[in-house]
Parts: C-alpha cells; sequence; structure tokens
C-alpha cells in the first residue's frame, strides 16, 4: 500500500512540474523540491539523535 502511494505521489509530482513547465515557472517545482529535500536530510539527521537520547534515558 505504502508502494502504491510512493508511485501515485511520483506521477503526480511529475504532472505538477510538467505544467509548471509549460507556464514557464519552473523555479517552483524546483523550490518545492528545496522543502522536500530538507525534510529528507533533517529526518536521517534527527535518527541518531533519537536512539542517543533513549539509550541515556535507560
Amino acid at each position: 500500500m505504502k508502494r502504491i502511494f510512493l508511485y501515485a505521489a511520483l506521477v503526480g509530482a511529475i504532472a505538477g512540474v510538467y505544467f509548471l513547465y509549460e507556464r514557464q515557472l519552473g523555479a517552483i517545482a524546483f523550490f518545492l523540491l528545496s522543502f522536500y529535500f530538507t525534510w529528507l536530510a533533517y529526518k536521517q539527521m534527527d535518527q541518531p539523535l533519537k536512539s542517543r537520547k533513549r539509550k541515556r534515558a535507560d
């Protein structure tokens, strides 16, 4: 189910990027992608901190 949602989101993102490029607003797509990649990086960096806090609590 998660994989289907991921593929649907990917198809939607591609359609959105194509739509924006058709109207010469391609920079908006890159701006939104920067938010997504920042969120992924934060999520990846936050995981080790959470595991360290759990170890200290034990």
